[in-house]
């Protein structure tokens, strides 16, 4: 098979630097230097990894977001793993998540150094999957996780530090950006897709909203069906959509969690902060790291439909206060985790593997 193509739009920076070839598990990666060219997308390539230019690296992004067909059939059998693609090549590979670094740790031997991420392995997964994962994983130069929940599951797996790093995870907070004072409505938003959104408890804490609030409506940024009754709705939307039609607009994001490891929903969590938007966000594992409960938002417990409405119903009936948190929120976020940050200690990472 052959080596995976670089995207367009990934030229080197200095003939001095070290190439590092990037892997994001996503099919919406082809193609995104030139959409963030017209503006269409945060940062360069997902996640920021463009930056890793920063310091003295050459970040070259592999075409690998759309599986192929012996990919396909692994990733079904074995919790989204992606076997059955070359690696070839001699300079450090970023991995952004196990899905492609456990394949990649396998193909390699030991013929180049791999970076990966780990994401959805410590949250469990089939006996197979999690038996591949383990076993690969020990070969990684280095690892990360974006949760600190995580360190003690890979610490029982035999991976620990300095091997295991926390890297806080971060947005382009160029992109993301401070909405106009006094530009928020009633609208409560809340955004997400993947299997860890409890939608459900947010359809059951609406109804409590409405009876505090009966002006205010909600909008949920999904490709889930959320029915949460009257004054709701479901939008699929772009990301200058989102940021101008959910996120300058909201007075309230909330990112409802079923209990989770590797910290769910910290994306969406992010971008509403920088925007200037307080939270409301479930207390899973690990969430402390980015939000500070009073301060930046409002943390509440799992499952708890009750909790979730008096905290949302709180920051809609004194909007002073939540303006005060939605400014602590888009300060912290630009002090502590914009991708620019994040791009510093990854490519620490990078060199420690090389």
């Amino acid at each position: 098979m052959s080596t995976p193509s670089p995207a367009t739009g990934a030229e080197p920076r200095t003939r001095s630097s070290l190439t590092v070839d990037v892997a994001v598990a996503s099919a919406h990666t082809k193609g995104w230097p030139q959409r963030h060219a017209q503006g269409l997308v945060p940062d360069r390539f997902p996640y920021g990894l463009d930056r890793l230019a920063d310091h003295d690296l050459e970040p070259r992004l592999l075409d690998v977001g759309v599986p192929r067909p012996l990919e396909r059939a692994s990733g079904k059998l074995l919790d989204g793993l992606r076997f059955g693609r070359s690696w070839r090549g001699t300079g450090p590979l970023l991995t952004w998540e196990e899905r492609l670094g456990v394949p990649a740790l396998a193909a390699v031997g030991g013929s180049r150094p791999v970076v990966s991420g780990v994401v959805w392995a410590t949250d469990g997964g089939s006996a197979a999957a999690q038996a591949v994962t383990r076993r690969y994983l020990r070969r990684a130069g280095r690892l990360f996780v974006l949760s600190t929940a995580q360190l003690p599951v890979l610490e029982r797996w035999g991976l620990r530090a300095p091997q295991v790093q926390y890297v806080p995870q971060g947005i382009d907070t160029d992109f993301w950006t401070e909405r106009p004072v006094a530009a928020a409505t009633g609208t409560v938003a809340s955004v997400g897709n993947d299997r860890h959104r409890d939608y459900a408890t947010l359809a059951a804490a609406w109804p409590q909203i409405l009876r505090a609030d009966p002006g205010a409506d909600l909008t949920v940024a999904t490709t889930r069906e959320v029915a949460a009754g009257p004054r709701s709705r479901t939008v699929q939307l772009d990301h200058v959509a989102l940021r101008e039609q959910v996120y300058r607009r909201a007075a309230v994001v909330v990112v409802p969690l079923v209990p989770n490891v590797h910290c769910s929903g910290l994306t969406a969590s992010l971008e509403a902060m920088a925007c200037g938007v307080p939270v409301v966000v479930t207390r899973t594992a690990g969430m402390e790291d980015y939000v500070a409960d009073g301060e930046t938002g409002l943390l509440v417990p799992p499952g708890d439909p009750a909790a979730l409405a008096a905290a949302v119903s709180g920051l809609l009936a004194d909007p002073d206060r939540a303006a005060a948190m939605g400014r602590a929120a888009a300060e912290r976020v630009r002090q502590r985790f914009s991708t620019a940050r994040m791009a510093a200690d990854l490519a620490c990472l990078v060199r420690e593997a090389a």
